[in-house]
């Protein structure tokens, strides 16, 4: 497949990807970043601009990521929705990180969460 990138000033705007027909969607704020995927539509068993992740990542003063919430709607089942949040030690290096699930298909509970630490 053949990726397209398209920029405003620096900043990555949109991708769109031929062989995945969908279309990536990224917007900027105050140590934000929001990125929306969006199938094409090229396929006929997909939906035109069906939106099939939404996630926002923030970051700290130091550029790091520390939270990520991604979103993953559906027209016919519950949403599913998964929540990242990480912390760092001294050096700059990931010391623990949890992880938020909740939606259809598990095999535990609709909801649960994990906890690594490094």
């Amino acid at each position: 497949s053949t990726n397209f990138y398209y920029y405003e000033g620096t900043k990555l705007v949109r991708v769109e990807t031929d062989g995945l027909d969908t279309t990536i969607y990224l917007s900027y704020g105050d140590n934000e970043t929001n990125i929306i995927w969006k199938n094409g539509g090229h396929s006929e068993d997909i939906e035109q601009n069906t939106i099939r992740e939404q996630t926002t990542r923030k970051y700290d003063e130091a550029g790091r990521l520390v939270y990520e919430k991604s979103v993953y709607p559906s027209p016919t089942s519950e949403i599913e929705e998964s929540i990242k949040t990480y912390e760092y030690d001294d050096e700059g290096r990931i010391s623990k990180m949890t992880s938020k699930y909740s939606g259809p298909g598990f095999d535990l509970p609709s909801y649960y969460e994990e906890l690594f630490e490094y």
